[in-house]
Formats: C-alpha cells, sequence, structure tokens
C-alpha cells in the first residue's frame, strides 16, 4: 500500500540524481517552477535527517534529492492520502 503522496514546487533549482534505467546515475539540475512528487515519510516528519536522500518523481523519471533541498527549496502544494 502507498503511504502519503507529498507535491513540491521548486522555488529555486536544485540538484538530484537521475536514476536510469541502466542502473547509471545521472546528476541534472532540476529547474525552479518544477514539481516533484514523495511518498517518503521523512517529508512530513520534522525529526527526520534532514541530510539524508529521498526518492522522488519529476516528469515521470525516478530521481534523489537531499531531504533539506527539497524542504527548503520547495513549496508543498498539495497532499493527498493513499
Amino acid at each position: 500500500m502507498l503511504g502519503t503522496m507529498y507535491r513540491f514546487r521548486l522555488k529555486l533549482s536544485t540538484v538530484g540524481v537521475y536514476c536510469a534505467n541502466n542502473g547509471r546515475k545521472i546528476a541534472e539540475v532540476i529547474p525552479k517552477g518544477a514539481e516533484l512528487t514523495t511518498t517518503d515519510a521523512d517529508v512530513g516528519d520534522p525529526s527526520a535527517d534532514r541530510r539524508k536522500l529521498i526518492a522522488v518523481e519529476w516528469q515521470g523519471r525516478p530521481f534523489a534529492v537531499f531531504l533539506v533541498d527539497l524542504l527548503d527549496r520547495g513549496d508543498q502544494v498539495r497532499q493527498a492520502g493513499g
């Protein structure tokens, strides 16, 4: 069962690591205004380690970003339970 879906819109660009199908990891700049989604429960946990990488999706592709970057550079725009 999926957890809560969190959606963020970036106020500032940030770097994400794209996790390609062949296993390659490719650093990409995710631009200001991009919408990222995640089901990582640490997004809603104020005691979570903000230095950890979390899985997000941007434009249908899997990325990893630091929790601190998502929280500091993004605004939560919607939350839907799952």
